[in-house]
């Protein structure tokens, strides 16, 4: 394999004095491409984005969660788009991506699953999307692109968030590969009505 530069236009050869000059080029082993990393004569690994917020207060159930983003790749399996938790896997909230494509909102207490319910319609790689939910006790439910989701009417609320997780889940795995556009975090059971126009 090999990288090559030609110039286009005249079709001929450059001459004597005729110069390309590149700068910024990044070659990554990668499908997608990632942050510019400036370096010098030696090459370098990026760091990953992770961004997680630990010591929230004053957060509390019911809440909502919204998020626009896109996806650069598809890993094959779970990625995270926002997670709310505890400061542990035993209570939390989240919006992720199933290995199936599948927008999922997913909330445990105590270890014990609540909410798990998707939206049918498999996302596309490079398509920006909107999706929104609500984890409240015995109504839950989200919304994606304006549609609806199925209610889940018997749940029960994760003890209260401690720790916020940006673009993946489960503590630093299943990473989003693609693009955090906006999040919010609702401290509210936002309506059907907010849902859909929220991401609509």
């Amino acid at each position: 394999d090999s990288i090559r530069v030609y110039t286009v236009g005249s079709g001929t050869s450059l001459t004597a004095g005729q110069y390309v000059y590149l700068w910024g080029a990044q070659l990554e082993a990668t499908a997608f491409a990632s942050s510019y990393v400036a370096t010098t004569t030696a090459s370098a690994t990026r760091a990953a984005d992770s961004l997680t917020v630990t010591g929230v207060t004053g957060l509390d159930y019911p809440l909502s969660l919204y998020a626009e983003f896109e996806r650069a790749s598809d890993s094959g399996t779970d990625t995270g788009v926002v997670e709310v938790n505890s400061g542990t896997a035993a209570n939390r909230a989240l919006l992720s991506i199933n290995s199936s494509d599948l927008i999922q909102v997913y909330a445990r207490a105590s270890y014990v699953d609540q909410v798990n319910a998707t939206i049918a319609g498999a996302l596309a790689i490079g398509t920006v999307y909107k999706v929104a939910a609500r984890i409240s006790t015995n109504d839950s439910r989200h919304a994606l692109g304006g549609t609806l989701g199925t209610q889940d009417t018997s749940c029960t609320n994760p003890a209260a968030p401690a720790k916020i997780i940006f673009g993946e889940q489960n503590a630093g795995t299943s990473k989003l590969h693609g693009y955090l556009r906006r999040l919010a975090i609702f401290s509210r059971a936002l309506s059907d009505g907010e849902l859909t126009a929220l991401t609509t």
